[in-house]
């Protein structure tokens, strides 16, 4: 192979390296609500790939709509949501929008699979269930 087709040959090998080496991952957006219509503002929705230990994460919006930060490689995720927090740390935390089984991928029941690129999820959550025996 004569030097200028090696040099091409390179020139394509690194570029097509380069053209799949991208971040790899896949914006995800969507909308989340509480039964009844309320929205989770300043929550935050996990997309977790629990076998990859890999994943994302995004605010909620006073809309309910959602943007995950970086977004994620496709694959099938759990889900879960936090609330959001006390503005101060001296304030008490505000309580759960949202049922307290969707802070734990274990029990959220929900599982997406991120197929392709700007791929939306919209969620509607339950409400808070009633104060456990005791409290």
């Amino acid at each position: 192979m004569n030097p200028f087709h090696l040099r091409l040959v390179v020139a394509v090998m690194v570029l097509a390296t380069l053209a799949g080496c991208g971040s790899g991952t896949l914006p995800i957006s969507g909308k989340v609500t509480i039964k009844g219509g309320a929205s989770p503002e300043g929550s935050s929705v996990s997309f977790n790939d629990m076998e990859k230990q890999i994943g994302d994460s995004g605010r909620v919006k006073a809309d309910g709509t959602y943007t995950l930060d970086k977004g994620v490689p496709p694959g099938k995720y759990k889900i879960t949501f936090f609330p959001p927090s006390a503005k101060d740390s001296s304030q008490p935390q505000p309580p759960s929008p949202f049922d307290t089984k969707y802070q734990n991928p274990k029990t959220s029941g929900l599982e997406r699979e991120v197929k392709a690129s700007g791929d939306k999820f919209d969620f509607e959550l339950d409400p808070p269930g009633p104060p456990a025996a005791g409290s």
